[in-house]
């Protein structure tokens, strides 16, 4: 496995055994841990630990102009592109449940974290996708 590659199967381990937990491993600041596990940039840093529910989240992703645009503002401020086409192991934006939230591509999947029911493969048509 590549460097890349172990640090997106550690995560996905982690995403498997821990509770989803709004601030520190909900959907976006699970995307936030893992590009700084690969970047070194903490993308989250502006708001973690500054909320614990639902509501506390949802004020920043509303002030972003919803959740792509809070992934967009911070991952191309680091420096990654915005893509069409999404390959293994690149942060990702769909529209689950009404909601836009933050996984990880791993082809023909996508890895996301809900409340309440952990980490869940999907396929889904992807709203944003970011080259890592």
């Amino acid at each position: 496995m590549t460097d890349r590659e172990s640090v997106l199967q550690a995560h996905l381990s982690m995403w498997r055994r821990s509770a989803f937990v709004w601030g520190s491993s909900d959907c976006m600041m699970s995307i936030a841990s893992y590009v700084l596990d690969i970047t070194g940039h903490d993308v989250g840093a502006p708001w973690r630990g500054r909320y614990e529910d639902a509501a506390g989240g949802m004020k920043f992703v509303e002030a972003a102009g919803g959740g792509c645009a809070l992934m967009d503002n911070g991952l191309t401020a680091i420096g990654l592109p915005r893509v069409d086409i999404a390959r293994r192991g690149d942060p990702v934006c769909a529209e689950i449940h009404g909601m836009q939230i933050g996984g990880i591509y791993l082809g023909p999947m996508t890895a996301f974290r809900l409340e309440g029911r952990g980490q869940i493969d999907l396929r889904v048509k992807h709203l944003g996708v970011w080259r890592l």
